[in-house]
């Protein structure tokens, strides 16, 4: 890493369960997302910041979000601050009552929230829609973010929120993706972004939205196959983004992890 470069670790739908006998790609999701962990431990990265896109539950009960916080402890337990946000399987009050420690009432009040890196200010959307798959980012968040977006910083921002604004590669998740890109599109106009990051298709895939490189994340609790058109295809292995901000943009690098490997890892 150079002086003006910062590494980020991107982390995306743990789905880990409130039943730890749930195994949906043949091995624990609490157990996969130790691996993946373990995995980046044991590489020659010194990240600055790990972001998380959502669907950090996968039934939304309040036993599988003390599997999240005890996973968020591990992680700042190496050193790295952590952000997470939610996605559409995650419920609200659960996560805000059970992780967070605070009172959450209602389902309807997104969670929202930023932090400064280095001079990188990360900002945490909440893009889901009760009841839904496809998100949508309400109008009081986007008056949030014109607002923050106006906070000088020295490295820009990064937008974090759990469905993309563009159409998945694969034709099977129609409704996988953002639904008010138009009302976002004009509160980031001539901002000073680095890029956005998202999740909820479980396949590293990457595109430009108004001038602004995005990036999803393939999962960590499974991955889909991006080649198998016929139907959606799910992979045993698991995988995350290794993302560079350098001189105001983003450069990210989907990195995969073969079954085999998150085994030896866990």
């Amino acid at each position: 890493m150079t002086a003006s470069e910062l590494i980020g670790i991107h982390l995306s739908d743990l789905h880990l369960t409130a039943d730890p006998r749930e195994r949906p790609a043949g091995q624990p999701p609490l157990d996969r997302a130790r691996a993946v962990l373990n995995f980046i431990r044991t590489r020659a990265l010194t990240p600055d910041f790990c972001v998380i896109s959502g669907d950090l539950s996968h039934d939304g009960q309040p036993d599988s979000y003390r599997q999240v916080a005890r996973f968020l402890v591990e992680v700042r337990q190496t050193g790295v601050p952590v952000i997470a946000g939610l996605g559409n399987h995650d419920q609200r009050v659960a996560f805000r009552q059970v992780v967070l420690g605070e009172p959450g009432t209602s389902e309807d009040t997104p969670y929202v929230t930023r932090q400064v890196i280095a001079g990188l200010q990360i900002i945490m959307l909440d893009s889901r829609v009760p009841g839904a798959v496809a998100g949508s980012l309400s109008p009081g968040q986007l008056d949030w973010l014109d607002q923050v977006l106006d906070l000088p910083m020295p490295r820009g921002h990064l937008l974090v929120f759990h469905h993309p604004p563009f159409a998945p590669p694969v034709p099977h998740l129609p409704d996988h993706q953002l639904t008010n890109t138009d009302q976002l599109a004009a509160v980031i106009q001539g901002r000073a972004l680095v890029g956005m990051l998202h999740g909820h298709i479980h396949i590293g895939s990457s595109g430009q939205f108004h001038g602004t490189v995005c990036a999803t994340a393939p999962g960590v609790a499974y991955t889909y196959d991006p080649l198998n058109h016929a139907m959606l295809d799910m992979q045993p292995g698991a995988g995350f983004n290794l993302v560079h901000i350098r001189e105001g943009t983003m450069l990210c690098t989907p990195i995969s992890l073969p079954h085999t490997d998150l085994l030896s890892n866990s």
